[in-house]
């Protein structure tokens, strides 16, 4: 399969997908949407949320995993300030474990939040035994300590 699918039948050729392609990445011909350098695809899902007929699919931000929405939740403002108002940060942790479909759920989430160009280089270590995380800890203190020093 190519990076980049389009189901001619489905395809209107809006540009849509090319005008929102963070990279600049995708450009339109007579024929429809065009990967020109699928190397530098970030596979951010943009072309294939964006298109409104579904006719786009890229392999590395599938349309079959793409969430659509009827309507765009909005919030309000009262609702946001009291969500702001009431967030806090935790500061004591209760020691049984998180279960593990719930972290992968977390971490699932987490991979929609912003990134620079949207490259979305992050990745996370989830560490479970608490001897072994106190021990991570310790060495990072340490190693920031020397930084610092």
């Amino acid at each position: 399969m190519e990076l980049l699918t389009v189901d001619a039948a489905l395809c209107v050729k809006c540009g849509l997908c090319a005008a929102s392609c963070p990279n600049g990445i995708i450009g339109m011909t007579e024929q429809g949407p065009k990967m020109l350098c699928a190397a530098a695809c970030i596979a951010c899902g943009h072309c294939t949320a964006i298109c409104p007929t579904q006719a786009l699919d890229n392999e590395k931000a599938p349309l079959a995993k793409q969430t659509a929405l009827e309507t765009y939740p909005v919030v309000s403002a009262e609702t946001a300030a009291a969500f702001l108002r009431a967030r806090r940060s935790i500061r004591c942790y209760k020691t049984e474990k998180v279960a593990k479909e719930k972290v992968l759920q977390l971490l699932d989430m987490a991979r929609f939040a912003p990134t620079g160009c949207n490259s979305q280089g992050v990745s996370y270590i989830v560490i479970e035994n608490a001897d072994k995380l106190k021990q991570v800890t310790a060495e990072t203190v340490d190693w920031l300590a020397n930084r610092i020093a």
